[in-house]
């Protein structure tokens, strides 16, 4: 996928890929459009088309002055999206579940179904020291948000230290050694990220750790299909499963040996069960 390809949609920068129903891929914290790896592709082979979009600040999508980067501010941009699309399926990723939740409780008839990959919906509740992640530095009393600021000013002038953020994030990262498609699309995705506002990244951070979707799960009455890995020490399997558990019509799919990409990490299970779920 190249820039001189980039279409707006809902006043967001998207790729797309394939002919038919749209189906909108929405992704997390420090994800692009352009790291879905090969699930549009997937989605293309089974006949929709795939858009994937940059939320406002990330990627191509640039931010309105004074955009806050909060879930109820990336919700009613993803709106905006499928006011232009018409009812549609979403797959979102990680910190991208927390806006289109809101989405699907305030507009239902939006959003027809709902694939979540890696839910940020849970808050991490234990804080640990000396930190062993950002994770833990975005969370500590008064310092916290200061201090997340200067790693993240050190973390975006490098794109290498963007691949080590990244790759932290999978399950047993040698296994992927040789896979170039996947090194082609980290090395894209991470020289991108080194160009991303550093309030972008810091703003999002607190509600990407903070967001609970508890409350509102069982008012969610889409379908949806959860899937999550269980190694997964970015967001919280158990909260994922715990969310799909209180949501009427939802069903969770747990991927052994798998951490925060399932889509990624185990691509013959994760993408054949992602497209039999938007065809029923």
């Amino acid at each position: 996928m190249r820039d001189d390809v980039i279409v707006r949609i809902g006043g967001l920068a998207a790729h797309t890929i394939g002919d038919g129903p749209p189906v909108v891929l929405v992704h997390g914290w420090a994800g692009l459009k352009e790291g879905w790896m090969r699930l549009p592709f997937a989605l293309a082979d089974a006949g929709y088309q795939a858009v994937m979009i940059d939320l406002p600040g990330w990627g191509d999508s640039p931010a309105p002055s004074g955009f806050p980067h909060t879930p109820e501010a990336y919700g009613v941009a993803l709106g905006r999206v499928l006011d232009q699309l018409g009812p549609t399926p979403v797959i979102v990723h990680s910190m991208g579940a927390q806006g289109a939740c809101l989405l699907a409780l305030h507009r239902p008839r939006a959003l027809t179904k709902l694939v979540m990959l890696a839910p940020a919906v849970v808050p991490f509740r234990e804080i640990e020291f000396p930190p062993q992640s950002m994770r833990d530095v975005v969370r500590y009393p008064v310092v916290g948000v200061p201090l997340t600021r200067i790693a993240l000013l050190w973390l975006r002038r490098d794109p290498e230290r963007w691949r080590g953020q990244f790759l932290r994030a999978f399950h047993e990262p040698d296994r992927f050694e040789g896979d170039h498609d996947l090194e082609r699309t980290l090395d894209y995705v991470c020289k991108k990220m080194t160009r991303t506002a550093t309030s972008t990244l810091a703003s999002s951070a607190p509600d990407l750790l903070g967001f609970d979707a508890r409350p509102l799960a069982p008012r969610l009455p889409q379908d949806a299909l959860v899937v999550y890995g269980e190694r997964d020490r970015v967001t919280r399997p158990e909260g994922a499963q715990e969310v799909a558990a209180l949501m009427p019509n939802a069903q969770a799919m747990s991927v052994p040996d798998v951490a925060h990409f399932p889509h990624v990490e185990a691509v013959d299970t994760v993408l054949p069960a992602i497209v039999e779920y938007l065809a029923a």
